[in-house]
């Protein structure tokens, strides 16, 4: 026989009370993204077999369902926007998909433990995993590379007071390819230098077997090494340069006459050695008027300078540079989404921490490129001749239309976080995804998907 359901009136409203509904129906198409990936079964292939050879406490991992079933867990939880442990086994516990999805409850001492074994034996198979997320369909890498500073809490092992950012944590160090994907996250010491990382990094991706197709950097990242190892790869790199005494003896030689227009610029370019260097490499520099606070231009033009190998005219390689911009903005995009946060004492499950946020924002960045975020207006610098003044321009800033994609947040939002309902007939078990965003074709993309 069965049972009605049982109707209350709220205030003219009819009120079924039911089974709870879970908000988190899109958690299917998140596994079905990760289990689908060839990085999820190489990483399950060779945790196992670093398991197997660990000396110390394995805690079952050594199979494969465990150890696929507390990964997944893991990463679908990051994925979906819970942040620690906890609340992830809180979600499996109380929620009927999670374990439908699953296969099983994962309890909160699980993760725990799979967190110590994988900070014995995990952290270089899950930057390889990263790294492979990040390179899958991509025949060469085109890698923006830079380092921001993680906030702590806490007494963390390698946290420390960062004098530039006036905050104490980890000098994380990042780099991420042009789709979006993080290819690289790694912690430093709070107070590192903004290059740490970045020169042996980008050698180890090239052992991996991947190709590296072009890199830009932030002023911090020059360094002889990383140039030397980019050149050997064949990677073209545009990087700034701090301005120095030397620079700016070389610049003014060949320093045009401006118009005393606010926004006026002009580019050159030099050969350059320093001696850490051990050759010289190409300089291009960009004049710029700035103008005062009073709005009049000032009297004196700035100048800005740029490292690199590409053959491009000196204001295309600049305007190269600038668009790294973007993977600034994604970065942030990646934090304002999962904010991490790190718990572990020890720097080695922290680290482990962070390859799994990574391989989760991969994760939703796969999923929200099958979406259609729509057009709107976007600005972008340009260059805009002024009339009369001999060719010179100023920069300038127009709008046009273009594509764009929801942030991962509200992509997360309005395409993950959806209600559902179990339904059971004699003979089958569904669930039913109910969109009550204001997108819902997104859903259909990513089930179709």
């Amino acid at each position: 026989m069965t049972k009605r359901p049982k109707f209350y009136d709220v205030g003219g409203i009819k009120v079924e009370i039911g089974p709870p509904v879970s908000t988190d129906g899109g958690l299917v198409v998140v596994a079905r993204q990760v289990r689908g990936s060839a990085w999820f079964k190489g990483l399950v292939g060779s945790l196992r077999t670093a398991v197997a050879g660990f000396e110390g406490q394995r805690f079952g991992f050594v199979g494969e369902e465990k150890l696929s079933r507390t990964l997944l867990a893991l990463i679908c939880g990051f994925a979906m926007g819970y942040r620690s442990g906890k609340e992830i086994a809180d979600v499996i516990e109380a929620d009927k998909l999670w374990r439908k999805v699953l296969g099983s409850r994962v309890p909160q001492i699980d993760l725990s433990r799979l967190v110590c074994v994988l900070a014995e034996v995990g952290v270089d198979p899950l930057r390889v995993a990263l790294l492979a997320s990040a390179s899958e369909g991509i025949p060469a890498l085109h890698l923006d590379g830079d380092s921001s500073l993680l906030e702590l809490h806490g007494k963390q092992e390698g946290g420390a007071f960062n004098g530039h950012y006036k905050e104490f944590g980890y000098h994380a160090g990042w780099i991420l390819e042009a789709s979006g994907r993080l290819a690289a996250l790694w912690l430093n010491e709070g107070n590192a230098h903004t290059a740490q990382g970045q020169a042996e990094k980008l050698a180890w991706m090239l052992a991996q077997g991947v190709r590296i197709g072009s890199y830009r950097g932030d002023a911090g990242m020059p360094s002889a090494g990383l140039m030397s190892g980019l050149e050997g790869m064949g990677a073209t790199y545009a990087m700034r340069l701090r301005s120095n005494s030397r620079l700016d003896e070389a610049s003014q030689a060949i320093c045009p006459e401006l118009p005393k227009v606010g926004g006026a610029v002009a580019f050159s370019e030099f050969q350059h050695a320093v001696k850490s260097w051990g050759t010289e490499r190409r300089i291009v520099v960009k004049f710029q008027v700035p103008e005062t606070k009073d709005g009049a231009a000032a009297l004196f033009a700035e100048a800005f300078y740029f490292v690199t190998n590409r053959d491009d005219a000196p204001a295309k390689v600049v305007e190269h540079y600038l668009n790294r911009g973007e993977a600034e903005r994604r970065f942030g995009d990646f934090l304002s989404a999962f904010e991490p946060t790190f718990r572990h004492a020890e720097m080695a499950k922290n680290e482990v921490w962070a390859q799994l946020l990574a391989l989760g924002h991969n994760t939703l960045v796969d999923l929200r490129n099958k979406v259609d975020g729509g057009e709107e207006l976007k600005p972008r610098p340009s260059l805009k001749p002024i009339k009369g003044e001999g060719g010179w321009s100023a920069l300038a800033t127009t709008f046009t239309m273009g594509r764009v994609k929801p942030s991962l947040a509200r992509f997360r939002a309005f395409a993950l976080k959806l209600a559902n309902t179990a339904l059971e007939h004699s003979r089958s078990q569904w669930f039913r995804l109910h969109p009550q965003h204001i997108r819902p074709a997104w859903v259909g993309a990513l089930i179709a998907g």
